[in-house]
């Protein structure tokens, strides 16, 4: 139920996972090394070539248009709409509060940031970007080594940066939304691709949502604007 007593509508899957997974920040911790001992060489190297894949990828994907202007932002009526059905009402509130609030001092700038891409933890890279490409269309734009792959959307918007886990990142998932014209038909494409349906949301305005995993357990809400 909302913070106003309007009722939730939304129709779970019986075999729905835990929702949102946990984003783990660095891997499970290992005994401290002794004065002078060196990090491992594959350590080191993976810790190069994601560097890397950060640094190179923002430019590229400004020039591919994933700094176009996103779709607009969903709008939900006097009474509201479940939590998860209008995360991106909140953003868009956000936004205007963003707009309208200035500085803390006319000194200092305002805070601000803009975000370019979104890290996504895989099993094999290949099946990673055949997944994201039947399912929203998503295209490889460039590799940065042996374990890191970025993809861009047809719609603009972030890249998803492709990362194969390595021995430290087996609990490491994301999360985004991502939102497509036909919810259903995204969701079937999922499915077929090996993707796990969470759960259902409905907003009163017409507006639906779909949680799936992956298959690597990323987290994706599929939505549609009513």
């Amino acid at each position: 139920m909302t913070h106003d007593g309007t009722p939730r509508t939304f129709t779970a899957v019986p075999e729905a996972a835990s929702r949102l997974p946990r984003l783990t920040a660095r891997p499970p911790s290992e005994p401290s090394a002794g004065p002078g001992s060196r990090p491992h060489p594959e350590n080191w190297r993976e810790s190069v070539i994601r560097r890397r894949a950060m640094l190179f990828a923002v430019p590229l994907l400004l020039a591919v248009g994933c700094g176009a202007p996103a779709a607009t932002h969903m709008t939900t009526d006097s009474q509201g709409a479940p939590a998860k059905a209008i995360a991106a009402r909140a953003v868009h509130s956000a936004g205007d509060a963003a707009s309208t609030t200035g500085s803390a001092s006319d000194d200092a700038p305002a805070p601000t940031g803009t975000i370019v891409m979104v890290k996504l933890y895989v099993g094999t890279l290949d099946a990673a970007e055949q997944f994201y490409g039947n399912v929203f269309g998503a295209r490889f734009a460039v590799a940065q080594g042996d374990n890191v792959h970025i993809v861009v959307f047809p719609g603009g918007g972030p890249g998803l940066v492709l990362i194969k886990k390595g021995p430290h990142d087996k609990k490491k998932h994301g999360a985004f939304i991502i939102q497509v014209p036909d919810k259903d038909v995204a969701q079937a494409r999922a499915v077929a691709n090996g993707a796990r349906i969470q759960a259902e949301f409905e907003a009163p305005d017409g507006s639906r949502s779909v949680d799936v995993l992956d298959p690597w357990g990323n987290q994706v809400e599929i939505l549609q604007r009513g």
